[in-house]
Parts: structure tokens; sequence; C-alpha cells
């Protein structure tokens, strides 16, 4: 066991590694990470037994990921279906730790290098409020992007170790963001780390924590509709106007996309040409294509609602903030980056994966 959970664990950490620094697809060393870790997950994989459903299961994603890749050119959807084919047996919080630790020194290693000059501090003008304010990348593409890493690590940190903070380590999460904030002036990353914080806190209470999962037992799918919803009412209701303004354009984009047409059946990146996509849903419709969604989207549903009725209550909490932090934020369909994606296995491989989460 120890042998088959390392060479997971190669795999996790060389992608979380390269997509924590901000690499993209295009990055010759995140393709080379991509290459050596699937050499692991094949070996992992060789020396394990598969049901007919769980080959099924995972060969379908891989080559949907595959489709995409070959047709779409787009590889989030590969890349995660890697791990997925890789998850049977695999310790959860272990690998969440990895993915953790390994995004703090890459943040780490990209503030500092930038606040020292070593790597590129961008910085970009943006109008907002009647007048212009100077966001900083902090190392990274995009100053959003600065933002986002430090509000996945605090989910992450959230997950593993809620039950052992204390009012001054959320208050400390909530400052740092905060201090994050007046460099990048990210509100939605901001916002979505307050509220995970403030969720968190009321989830002590075990009372409040099972009456929370249990009234979002259909978040995913509801956030999902609303999204669609806001694209279709965007210009026909004019409180959509002032709450895209809000959200700095994602409803209009959305919108675009939606009166652009049907999403593609395989996934595909000619829509980034003419739109920026900023949503989580979006992406795996448009990007990752329908079959891509259909498929996330049964199983993830199938994976809170397992959860949900073995008790597995920080779980679901895990898996509703990145429901959440995808209405702002593209990244929902990469597990480099939402690493909730790992609870699928509790629904592809059952009891096996699940004994290993806690």
């Amino acid at each position: 066991m120890k042998t088959k959970i390392k060479l997971f664990d190669i795999y996790v950490f060389l992608i979380t590694l390269f997509k924590g620094f901000g690499a993209e697809s295009n990055n010759k060393g995140y393709v080379l990470a991509f290459v050596i870790g699937c050499i692991a997950i094949v070996t992992k994989m060789a020396r394990e037994r598969y049901t007919t459903k769980e080959l099924m299961a995972v060969l379908s994603i891989f080559l949907i990921g595959i489709l995409d890749f070959v047709v779409g050119h787009t590889t989030t959807i590969l890349f995660t279906a890697v791990a997925i084919c890789g998850l049977k047996g695999v310790e959860v919080r272990h690998i969440v730790k990895i993915s953790l630790w390994t995004r703090v020194f890459a943040f780490l290693c990209l503030t500092i290098g930038s606040e020292l000059g070593i790597v590129e501090n961008k910085m970009i003008p943006f109008w907002r409020g009647g007048s212009i304010i100077e966001r900083y990348a902090l190392g990274y593409s995009h100053p959003n992007m600065a933002q986002a890493s430090l509000t996945v690590i605090i989910v992450l940190a959230l997950y593993l170790y809620n039950k052992k903070m204390h009012i001054w380590q959320y208050l400390a999460f909530g400052l740092l963001s905060y201090l994050v904030y007046t460099l990048t002036y990210s509100r939605t990353g901001l916002l979505i780390a307050w509220i995970c914080i403030l969720i968190q806190m009321l989830c002590r209470n075990e009372k409040i924590k099972k009456k929370m999962v249990q009234v979002c037992k259909y978040s995913y799918l509801g956030f999902f509709i609303l999204t669609i919803g806001m694209g279709i009412a965007y210009g026909k209701v004019s409180i959509m106007t002032k709450i895209d303004v809000l959200l700095t354009g994602r409803i209009q984009y959305i919108s675009e996309l939606i009166r652009h047409g049907l999403p593609p059946l395989i996934g595909t990146t000619q829509f980034n040409s003419f739109v920026n996509i900023d949503n989580g849903y979006i992406a795996l419709l448009y990007q990752g294509g329908i079959l891509a969604f259909v498929w996330f989207s049964y199983y993830i549903m199938k994976t809170y609602r397992q959860c949900l009725k073995n008790g597995m209550y920080d779980e679901c909490t895990f898996m509703f903030f990145f429901f959440l932090y995808a209405m702002t934020e593209s990244f929902f369909p990469s597990i480099a980056v939402n690493t909730s994606l790992l609870l699928i296995g509790i629904s592809i491989f059952g009891d096996r994966t699940r004994n290993q989460i806690k």
C-alpha cells in the first residue's frame, strides 16, 4: 500500500507544483511533469485489480480526456482523468496535505520572489468605482490568480485542520486574505475566503454542520442552474447588469457564450478567443464539453450524496466550498486546483477508498 500511495503522490505533487507556479498547459515543464506523473499512475494501476464497473468509469473519463486533447486541444480534463484513474485505495487526506503544502511553497516562492524583484510583479491598471486602481499579480499572470491561490490554500487548510483550529487562526486567515487583497484587489477571492472561514467557524458546532450539509445537498445543481439562468437573464433583467458590474463582466461573458450557441460535445479552447471564462460550471461545460460535464456532474452529485449518507460532513463542506468558488473562477475541472475532485474515488471505488479518508 505504501508504494501505491507514493506513486500517486508523485503525480499530484508534480501537477500541483507547476499549477501552483501558474503554469499553463503549453508549459514544457508542466507537460514533462504530466508525462512523469502518468508513468507513476500506470505503474500503480498495473499492480491493482479492477472490477468491470470500475474500469468502465475510469476508462470513459480517460477517453473523454483524450478526445478533448486531440480534437479540442485542451488538457484540463485529461490531466484530471489520469488522476481519477489512479484513485483506487488512495488516502485522500494525505494527498490533500501534499497539495496544501506544495501550494504553500509555490505561493511563498512567487510572492516573496516578486517582492525581491526575482520574479516580475506585473501591475495591471483597472478601472473600478470611477477611478484607476493598481492591481499587482505577485508573480502570477493575473492578480485574480494570486488571490485565488491563497484562497485555495485556506480552503485546503480548513478541511484538514478545522477541528484543531482556534479563533485567532480563523482571524489570521481572514486578515492574510485581506492583506493580499490590498495588492490584488480581487474581490471575489477575498469574499469566497471569508465565506468559507465563516462557514467553518459555524460548523464547529456539529448540529449546524449537519444542517448545513443537508441544505447544500443540491447546491452543485443549483449553482449550475443559477449560472445558466443569469446568463440568459442578462440584458433582459435590469438587476443582472448591476450584479455583472460587481462580478467584473462574468455574467456578460456567460451570456455571450450562451448566445453563441450550444456547448460542444467534445471540449475545446476556441471560446477563449472571444470571452474570458471565469465560471467553473461554464468552463466544464464549454471547455470540457458535454460528455465531460455529464460524467463529472453524475459522479460529483453521487459522491456528495454518499458522503452525506455516511456522515462524512467535513467532505461535504469541502466539496461545497469548491461548488461555491466555481461561480467566480474557471479552475473547477482541474484536480490540480480543485482537490475535492479526489473524493470522486468514493463513488467509483467504494468502501476501499472511503476507508482511506479518515
